[in-house]
């Protein structure tokens, strides 16, 4: 069989839209058609194309292949060979892009991979990639036509620079724009909105990100922990639920206790290690839970505290 035979059989095994999900059948089956392409891809590379459409040929017959294999590691939840193959598919979609025409699978690709990176808590490795793109997204491909691309040939300053993203489709593309917003809600401490996302799968500009939604909400969840039992001595159950927005309610909060070192279940409240200064009762204010205690003050003073010095290292980590 053919490598454009063998492709398009893998295309169809691995629809690249993301809705439904793979058996563990097919995983293996599309893993042993995929095993069979490279096979196939090795023996032509061996064989360099005799011209510039033979190359044009290959060359899109090989990003092809990678993107489908992208596409199959997130079906299998196989995060490391997702990113292997992203790392593959860079030289395609930077160094190839004079020989290859745009590809449909980039933006959802390389959305996943800034949402990896994110989820993670890569945050110094999100705007190295992110400033990677946009300067190759925004510069001309080299042998191309240079009065075709943007007249920009110095790298954005941010991701919220608007000259980044202004004339460039790929990065105004809603599977760019969604991890952007999410890094920025990140920065600014708005943890409640990185949950609620979570919770929305139907909002997700392609549905296999919520691999790593699932992921990011866990690292945000952490962080919210960390800020909780710093600025308090205890919370109710219900107040931590609340708080952390667990998917069960009251119900997962002795599944997340358990996670927690020093944390201890006392009848209905949550108690914490003993912290110097730490604030003792419900959260009040914060959530809209109703008035505090003189502790209660204490702990959401404490909190404000915590959280804009987090919200300063954090933004020295960027800038950095």
């Amino acid at each position: 069989m053919s490598a454009s035979d063998l492709l398009s059989q893998l295309q169809s095994l691995v629809p690249q839209d993301g809705r439904g999900s793979l058996s563990a059948a097919d995983v293996a089956k599309a893993q042993d058609v995929l095993r069979k392409l490279k096979l196939e891809l090795v023996k032509q590379q061996s064989s360099p194309p005799a011209d510039a459409v033979a190359l044009s040929d290959f060359l899109g017959l090989q990003r092809a292949t990678l993107e489908s294999a992208a596409f199959l590691s997130l079906y299998a939840k196989d995060v490391p060979a997702f990113v292997r193959y992203i790392a593959q598919l860079k030289t395609s979609y930077n160094d190839m892009r004079a020989y290859l025409p745009p590809s449909k699978a980039q933006a959802p690709l390389l959305g996943a991979y800034l949402l990896c990176l994110l989820a993670q808590n890569h945050i110094a490795d999100f705007h190295t990639e992110y400033d990677l793109l946009a300067y190759a997204a925004t510069s001309a491909p080299a042998g191309g036509n240079i009065g075709a691309a943007s007249s920009s040939s110095l790298p954005p300053s941010s991701p919220t620079s608007s000259r980044s993203v202004s004339g460039s489709a790929l990065l105004s593309s809603s599977c760019i724009a969604f991890p952007v917003a999410l890094e920025q809600q990140l920065m600014e401490g708005s943890y409640a909105q990185i949950l609620a996302a979570n919770a929305n799968s139907s909002a997700l500009p392609h549905p296999l990100y919520a691999l790593f939604l699932d992921t990011l909400a866990a690292t945000v969840r952490t962080k919210i922990a960390d800020c909780s039992e710093q600025a308090y001595g205890s919370l109710t159950r219900k107040d931590l639920a609340q708080l952390l927005k667990l998917p069960g309610g009251e119900k997962d909060v002795e599944a997340f206790v358990k996670t927690r070192q020093g944390w201890v279940l006392q009848g209905d409240n949550v108690v914490f290690p003993s912290r110097s200064g730490a604030g003792s009762g419900g959260i009040g204010g914060i959530i809209g839970g109703g008035g505090a205690s003189e502790g209660g003050v204490a702990g959401i003073q404490a909190l404000k505290t915590i959280q804009q010095t987090l919200a300063y290292a954090t933004e020295l980590e960027r800038i950095v």
